[in-house]
C-alpha cells in the first residue's frame, strides 16, 4: 500500500499537513489536560475521603457530648433537689434551735388566741 501523503499532490499537502500537524497538537492538548484533571481528581478524592473520616469523627465526638450533657443535666437537676432539701432542713433547724428572741419572728402572731400574755 502506498503512502497517503505521497499520493496526494503538493497542492493538497501543503493545506493537509498543517492541519494535520495542528490536529496532533491539539490531541496532545487534550491529553495533556486529560491527565491533569486525573491527577486532579486522585487528589479530590483523597481530600472527600480525609473529610469524610474527619467527618465521622466529629459525630461521635458530638454523640459523645451529647450523652454527657444529657448526664451533667441529671446532675444539675439532682443538685437543685439537694439544695432545696438543705434550705428547708436549715429552715427546720433555725425554728428549732434558735430561741424566739434571736429570731426575727412577730411573737404576737405566734400565740394563741386565748394564751395570756408573758
Amino acid at each position: 500500500m502506498k503512502n497517503p501523503v505521497r499520493v496526494l499532490g503538493s497542492a493538497a499537502r501543503r493545506v493537509l499537513v498543517p492541519e494535520w500537524t495542528a490536529v496532533l497538537h491539539d490531541v496532545e492538548v487534550l491529553r495533556s489536560d486529560r491527565d491533569n484533571l486525573l491527577s486532579d481528581i486522585r487528589i479530590l478524592r483523597a481530600e472527600l475521603a480525609d473529610l469524610q473520616q474527619r467527618a465521622d469523627g466529629l459525630r461521635e465526638e458530638s454523640e459523645r457530648l451529647r450523652g454527657r450533657v444529657e448526664a451533667l443535666d441529671v446532675d444539675i437537676d439532682e443538685g437543685r433537689r439537694l439544695s432545696a432539701r438543705v434550705a428547708e432542713v436549715t429552715d427546720l433547724v433555725t425554728e428549732v434551735v434558735l430561741p424566739l428572741h434571736d429570731r426575727e419572728i412577730d411573737i404576737v402572731r405566734l400565740r394563741d388566741d386565748d394564751a395570756e400574755p408573758t
